[in-house]
């Protein structure tokens, strides 16, 4: 599977600042961001679409605080299960 052409989110450098501007506020921005990661888009298998979708937020998290992010592509012939996961 490959990924689209190369994506690059530049940001206009909004201040992001107060999502984790106290401990609480960081505390609630990372309870969001793992429950997003983990719980709704899952396990993220490397050419998977939960792969992509999680790079892309993670992108989109980034360009609220620097200027310039990008999502580097490359090409994943195939993915398979061999067994079945232990947990």
């Amino acid at each position: 599977m490959a990924l689209g052409p190369l994506a690059t989110f530049a940001s206009p450098r909004l201040d992001s600042s107060h999502l984790v501007a106290g401990p609480e506020d960081r505390a609630r921005y990372m309870a969001r961001m793992l429950d997003t990661l983990c719980t709704q888009i899952g396990p993220r298998y490397a050419g998977s679409e939960a792969y992509d979708r999680s790079a892309e937020l993670i992108a989109q998290e980034l360009a609220l605080a620097v200027p310039k992010t990008e999502l580097d592509e490359f090409s994943l012939r195939a993915w398979r299960l061999l067994e079945e996961p232990i947990f």
